[in-house]
């Protein structure tokens, strides 16, 4: 959830702080949540979910998760 969290909070152009207050938690935790220190209780996911206009599923996608889908379409020849 780490970097995926800091990536579409960023693209929705709100700070650690801005985000906090939307769902009504500590700017500290969302901190927590970004570094991996901590995870959102299912219900807050929901709440990052919906402010940041994200499916919850991509919200705990890793960007390992998304290097490997997208490798899947790499052709052998262009591999290496």
């Amino acid at each position: 959830m780490k970097a995926k969290l800091r990536i579409l909070r960023k693209k929705k152009g709100l700070t650690q702080k801005q985000l906090a207050e939307i769902i009504r938690v500590s700017p500290s935790l969302i901190s927590k949540f970004e570094t991996g220190t901590a995870k959102p209780s299912l219900e807050v996911a929901f709440k990052l979910a919906r402010v940041l206009g994200a499916p919850i599923e991509d919200l705990f996608s890793t960007i390992q998760d998304e290097i490997s889908s997208e490798t899947k379409y790499i052709s052998p020849s262009r591999q290496g």
